[in-house]
């Protein structure tokens, strides 16, 4: 079998392409300069030997399968992609073209083989698909932390550490925590690979001080990357730990928050020595930024979480005094207001009979101070009435049912229907729920005290007008009563609910400072609000909500 002179000479030239031919059987019989310089670590002289020898064993049988395709079939050329070894144990990629050297009958005697490193360009492609995989993980890892409740938050972290682990080819995974108060460091998380003994154990609360060049690095947010353990001094204490490991090579990145690192990732080479190539540095730092903002935020929500529960403690503590200090309370002026009564009717009585009995009193003056004595006796009794309601509303329990408002409200009218029809006073009620859910007898006292105030401070008018009404707003009933009386000051407005907070003098109006007090005292217990608007003499109005459901 013979190569044409021209293409001899051009390929003995090339220092692009490699150039080979085969006999029948299979054996070199031609190879160019530039194969026999790639490849004379193999052998210094090809010819004669069998093509196997520069070839991958997982490629021989495809590249005898297009031999073959030549062979029957001269007119048709066969094209591989081929790995060649290399001196220092790894391999090329290379692209072949295989065709037939026929002689002049078209008899086959040979396979002629033309080639060209692709190496880079294999390189390429595989880690294009390399970084498409690192992107998913990022991205699902970041997602998954996201979407990850408090208690699932060690779970998440040990997948994540296998996951990276598995990918980048790692024999181990791990996190740790710096704790500079105490100055020591600690392994929190570890994934091991099949076969690889966990060392988490051995690694809790190890001193910085053995390790204080590393943690010095980490702190400056540096890269700690060991790719051969045995070129450590002797006396390195990371050496002396990698090596109880059987730890070949490491890396460890530092996880950092602004300028405070709170621990580090790494990652372990026990089974061969290794150097972390970018991409793989690329994930362990987003690794790093994820764990630093895990981390952080369990740090957070486990503080608040042990703030809520000594919050609701004193909560709890500080509601129970306030309530037991309110009962007291109730209950003491429950007691002294009706104990008071008793003493306050002898005193009526008495200056009543002394009265009778002085009639007729021919001292005006005596008669006078004995008026004084009976009108301050019976406003002491209607403010210790007030008082009364005012207990019992704060202590009794509610007793809702369906109500009728207008009904309610009618009744009330008739209780004060001789006011009423002695004075000019038009009085307008708009159309009323027929059921709302509330307790009857402390819906009646509220509106009691709501239409006495309109129709006690509507008086000086030549003409009363009193409008009571109803709305729906955000599931509320609201009602609201409005005059056109001689309303007050909203400079006030904070006194008005408050007991014994008068907004006009006793002389105008009489009257115990209670009654609002009441009313917003029972819209409260009903889960609703009560509040007013109003002008100096130009009426008011009062609203109070009620739950809808």
């Amino acid at each position: 079998m013979k190569i044409t002179a021209q293409l001899g000479a051009f390929f003995d030239t090339s220092r692009t392409f490699f150039a080979t031919a085969v006999n029948l059987e299979g054996n070199y019989s031609y190879i160019n300069r530039f194969f026999q310089e790639e490849f004379d670590f193999i052998t210094s002289n090809f010819i004669g030997m069998p093509f196997q020898i520069a070839i991958h064993p997982d490629d021989i049988d495809k590249c005898v399968q297009a031999v073959n395709e030549c062979y029957y079939n001269p007119l048709k050329n066969a094209s591989l992609i081929l790995r060649k070894p290399m001196s220092n144990g790894d391999y090329h990629w290379t692209h072949w073209e295989f065709s037939a050297i026929t002689e002049e009958n078209d008899q086959v005697t040979g396979i002629f083989c033309i080639g060209y490193n692709i190496t880079d360009l294999e390189h390429n492609r595989r880690n294009i698909g390399r970084y498409a995989r690192f992107q998913q993980i990022v991205m699902e890892l970041a997602t998954d932390f996201v979407n990850t409740p408090l208690n699932a938050i060690d779970t998440a972290i040990q997948q994540m550490l296998q996951r990276v682990g598995v990918f980048v080819g790692a024999d181990r995974a791990y996190v740790f925590e710096y704790d500079f108060q105490r100055q020591v460091t600690s392994n929190t998380h570890e994934w091991c690979a099949e076969g690889i003994e966990p060392a988490i154990h051995l690694l809790q609360r190890v001193p910085l001080s053995d390790f204080e060049h590393y943690a010095y690095l980490h702190r400056k947010g540096k890269i700690i990357h060991v790719p051969r353990s045995w070129v450590l001094r002797p006396d390195d204490p990371m050496r002396q730990l990698l090596e109880i490991q059987h730890i070949k090579s490491m890396i460890s990145l530092p996880m950092m928050y602004e300028d405070t690192c709170i621990g580090f990732v790494g990652l372990d080479a026990v089974n061969i020595e290794r150097i972390w190539t970018p991409d793989e540095i690329a994930i362990l730092r987003v690794l790093a930024e994820l764990l630093t903002n895990v981390r952080l935020r369990q740090k957070q929500e486990q503080q608040l979480l042990t703030l809520n529960v000594g919050l609701e403690q004193r909560i709890r503590e500080r509601t129970a005094d306030l309530t037991m200090l309110n009962e007291e309370l109730e209950a003491f002026s429950y007691s002294v207001s009706h104990d008071l009564k008793t003493p306050l009717r002898h005193i009526s009585s008495f200056v009543d009979l002394i009265r009778r009995r002085l009639e007729p009193i021919a001292d005006p003056e005596l008669a006078q101070y004995m008026q004084y004595v009976l009108s301050a006796t019976n406003n002491m009794g209607l403010i210790i009435e007030e008082l009364l309601h005012f207990s019992k509303v704060s202590q009794q329990t509610l007793k809702k049912k369906p109500t009728n408002q207008a009904t309610i409200v009618q009744d009330i009218l008739q209780d004060f229907d001789a006011d009423i029809s002695s004075r000019n006073v038009v009085i307008h009620v708009q159309a009323m729920p027929k059921t709302v859910i509330a307790d009857p007898f402390m819906m009646k006292l509220l509106w009691q005290n709501l239409l006495s105030n309109a129709l006690k401070y509507t008086r000086p008018r030549a003409q009363a007008k009193v409008t009571i009404g109803h709305y729906i707003q955000n599931k509320y009933h609201v009602f609201f009563v409005q005059d056109n009386g001689v309303g007050f000051d909203m400079q006030l407005y904070e006194r008005l609910f408050s007991p014994f907070q008068r907004l006009h003098a006793r002389e105008q109006f009489e009257g115990t400072g209670i009654g609002l007090a009441t009313v917003k005292r029972i819209v409260q217990k009903h889960e609703g609000a009560v509040w007013a608007e109003a002008k100096s003499d130009e009426g008011a109005t009062f609203y109070f909500s009620l739950p809808e459901r």
